[in-house]
């Protein structure tokens, strides 16, 4: 989680969006609120958020769910997948709490306010 670096993240995503990138990987910032500006920053470039080292099951379950609310498009994980004692069932659990959260209009079952 890069809270200290919002400004970071938003300015170096939007760099990627002015050199017309495809898609762009970048770290979540902390809270719903800040990862809209990055969102903004994209200008509809698909964003997704990377897992970084293996942290606290809730902590990035948490982190998937908010990104998504806030409009990033997937999460690109690796450790925090394969450094479970159950990859296949984190697996599961992150599927759904995603599309939970995604706005049905993006293939999801959350009726998303913009409200937090």
């Amino acid at each position: 989680i890069c809270e200290e670096y919002v400004e970071a993240v938003r300015h170096c995503v939007s760099l990627g969006a002015d050199l017309g990138f495809d898609a762009i990987k970048t770290c979540y910032t902390g809270s719903r609120t800040s990862f809209e500006t990055v969102i903004s920053a994209s200008r509809n470039v698909p964003i997704v958020i990377a897992g970084g080292p293996c942290v606290d099951e809730e902590a990035i379950v948490g982190a998937s769910r908010e990104a998504i609310q806030a409009g990033a498009a997937g999460v690109s994980f690796g450790r925090n997948i394969f450094g479970r004692s159950n990859p296949a069932e984190f697996v599961r659990r992150i599927r759904d709490e995603l599309n939970r959260a995604m706005p049905r209009a993006l293939g999801g079952n959350a009726n998303v306010s913009k409200e937090k």
